[in-house]
């Protein structure tokens, strides 16, 4: 434990007011995580041992939302808080002998998938909370998993999509036992074990981290190639996905995330007759797959300016689409 990042203190306001009923409520999470490397982040998360009951009694505000999750907004910015987890995906203290308030941070620190995840911020004593060595691993740049990465990556296949994200959006290298998990897990991490559209939400937030790290996704789609996740869960990439890295890094920064797939994808891939397919894979949105119909008519009448001008093709296209 040590003393918090001065930015970790703004928002205090949903864990002091349970607080002051008694219950644990701590700051959980990404946005910890993402104070301590400098950057925004955009979702608060609260972790509390208080029920769900407790906490809509306790707030104006309050949305429900699956699995005990409450959205609770104060002055236009909303907070999600969750009860405590345990290994397994359930909470803390939902079986018959629910452990002591003390003791469910710790439970639900473990029960998160990677360690720089699995960070807390008390606003009452100003301090970072670690339980699994996280802080140490966001100063190394280290993505590694808790306790049993292998185990927490069967809990949710999903979190192997999650691993390549976090490491190219963050610039995080996988330390090797994490690694060797990432690998073992890559064939679960499609349809059926997960639901394509999961699967198009990760590909969608990786993308958004070109945001903060530009080449983020060209990166991530050499990992992804790299780890064996490429081949489960875009098999149309094919064994070429290294020679379009250069193509993938001249994308303009807000080049929409069907279009960084698309051109992550080889010309074959990528054409009038198959994006029909491709789409109804990927469970994409009307707009998304009228961009890939848009690509693949662009590439069908000038294929010289498709390959040799990404970007404004790009830029043509997501005009297009919109």
């Amino acid at each position: 434990m040590g003393r918090a990042d001065p930015g970790l203190t703004t928002f205090s306001s949903p864990p002091c007011s349970l607080n002051d009923r008694g219950h644990v409520a701590l700051v959980a999470g990404g946005w910890v995580r993402d104070a301590l490397l400098g950057r925004a982040s955009p979702d608060v998360d609260v972790a509390t041992s208080a029920p769900s009951s407790e906490v809509a009694a306790t707030f104006d505000r309050v949305i429900p939302m699956p699995n005990d999750t409450l959205i609770v907004v104060l002055d236009g910015v909303p907070f999600e808080v969750t009860p405590f987890r345990t290994a397994g995906g359930g909470e803390a203290g939902g079986d018959s002998t629910p452990p002591p308030p003390s003791a469910a941070p710790r439970l639900d620190a473990e029960a998160r998938d990677f360690t720089v995840n699995a960070l807390f911020y008390d606003p009452l004593t100003d301090r970072v909370i670690d339980y699994v060595g996280g802080v140490a691993d966001v100063r190394a740049r280290i993505l590694r998993g808790t306790v049993d990465p292998a185990a927490r990556l069967d809990e949710d296949p999903l979190r192997v999509l999650r691993a390549v994200r976090f490491a190219a959006g963050l610039g995080l290298t996988l330390d090797d036992v994490t690694e060797v998990a990432v690998r073992a897990a890559a064939p679960s991490c499609a349809p059926p074990a997960v639901a394509a559209e999961r699967v198009w939400k990760e590909l969608v937030k990786l993308a958004s981290c070109e945001s903060e790290r530009p080449g983020a996704f060209a990166d991530g789609v050499r990992l992804a190639a790299d780890l064996g996740v490429m081949a489960v869960v875009l098999p149309e990439a094919g064994p070429g996905v290294s020679a379009r890295d250069a193509a993938l890094r001249r994308l303009p920064a807000d080049t929409p995330a069907v279009l960084r797939v698309a051109t992550a994808l080889p010309d074959d891939a990528v054409t009038t007759e198959r994006v029909a397919a491709l789409a109804s894979r990927l469970k994409l949105s009307r707009k998304e797959a009228r961009a890939l119909d848009a690509l693949a008519a662009l590439r069908a009448l000038d294929a010289r300016a498709a390959s040799d001008a990404p970007p404004a093709c790009m830029e043509w296209v997501a005009l297009y689409a919109r």
